[in-house]
């Protein structure tokens, strides 16, 4: 073999070099990328728990997005004494809105018992930039007669 075929020509060192040293440049250099904001909207009712009284056998809360944003809710499951306390919505629940106004009533004579408890789970979707994201919340609603 000749002594040029066993040496390789100094550009082609030349050139491995640089790409090594930018390939390793590259590596050491190159910063974790910052962790994208977490979205932290919730669903919320303005008032949680909603107690009725036989002066006062009719509430409401409002139900929100903490974003703000319009949106339509739905209704998960109610239990509890729903027989007696009846909960309900006063607005369309699929009208793209803010907020929703949530309503519970009662009759007095319609109770078994001196205390009597009901609940809704409500849900939406909240279509934040990292995707849709499906927030819950459930009101609670007490109704006491003496």
């Amino acid at each position: 073999m000749s002594r040029s075929k066993k040496m390789k020509s100094p550009l082609v060192n030349s050139v491995l070099y640089g790409i090594f040293a930018s390939a390793l440049l590259a590596l050491v250099s190159c910063a974790p990328t910052a962790p994208q904001a977490t979205d932290t909207t919730t669903l919320v009712a303005s008032t949680p728990t909603l107690a009725l009284t036989k002066a006062d056998s009719i509430k409401q809360t409002n139900v929100s997005m903490t974003c703000g944003c319009p949106f339509p809710v739905y209704i998960d499951a109610m239990g509890g004494d729903t027989a007696a306390i009846a909960i309900a919505f006063a607005d369309n629940m699929a009208d793209s809105k803010t907020p929703h106004l949530l309503q519970a009533s009662f009759k007095p004579s319609t109770l078994g018992t001196s205390h009597n408890t009901a609940w809704v789970a409500l849900h939406s979707i909240h279509h934040a930039v990292s995707g849709p994201i499906t927030l819950f919340d459930t009101v609670h609603v007490t109704a006491d007669v003496p």
